[in-house]
């Protein structure tokens, strides 16, 4: 795992920090934050379906067999 002093110091407020050793995978959060469930629930809030209320008419025969 790395830890604050393993990433650059331009990086270290990113919310998504690319690892050295594989470049398309990321760290997710600003580095040396323990506990990211602040940073996921602000992200996540963020995507437009969850600001608004669904229409559930319209998923009425959705799920059906």
């Amino acid at each position: 795992m790395a830890t604050t002093s393993d990433v650059p110091e331009y990086l270290r407020n990113q919310i998504m920090i690319p690892m050295l050793q594989e470049p398309s995978h990321f760290f997710l959060g600003l580095m040396g934050n323990i506990n990211p469930t602040h940073c996921i629930n602000t992200e996540t809030n963020r995507i437009p379906f969850r600001q608004t209320k669904p229409n559930l008419a319209k998923w009425s025969t959705t799920f059906r067999a």
